[in-house]
């Protein structure tokens, strides 16, 4: 919160981009619907609490998901019939530029089984839509928006 006396407080543990919405809902006094997945953040700011998601984090894009911790990234096609996961050794190698999946197949299988876990089935992963599967008319939509305010295509 700038001007106040806890301006710049830094906190170490993660933040998803979710949780800001969860955040300004907080801190404009508003009760956020249960849709919203993200957390808070403020609490962490505060000192009410020292961890909001664990140390360790999944996230998901489009097909692929990231099993995340202070040491690792795991990245998988969860759609691919015989997905071959990334694997960086993020505290080495924060740009995470280095694959290094056939050199450390335990880590590999540690993060496949938290995300089979998680979501409660094997990969491939059956969704109830698939994630690409994007509708044409969202598309079109987001372009004439774009369009209108002079936004590059």
């Amino acid at each position: 919160m700038p001007g106040s006396e806890l301006a710049g407080t830094h906190v170490q543990p993660y933040a998803l981009s979710h949780d800001l919405h969860a955040t300004l809902l907080d801190l404009a006094g508003v009760d956020h619907p249960e849709k919203i997945q993200g957390r808070s953040l403020w609490p962490l700011v505060t000192g009410e609490t020292d961890d909001l998601h664990g140390d360790q984090i999944i996230t998901s894009w489009s097909s692929k998901a990231c099993v995340r911790d202070r040491e690792w990234a795991m990245i998988v096609n969860t759609l691919a019939p015989e997905p071959k996961p990334e694997l960086f050794h993020s505290a080495v190698d924060p740009g995470e530029t280095h694959d290094v999946a056939d050199m450390n197949p335990e880590v590999v299988g540690e993060r496949l089984s938290a995300l089979e876990n998680f979501v409660g089935q094997s990969l491939p992963f059956e969704y109830d839509e698939q994630p690409d599967n994007r509708s044409d008319f969202g598309l079109r939509a987001h372009m004439e928006i774009r369009e209108k305010l002079g936004m590059p295509l």
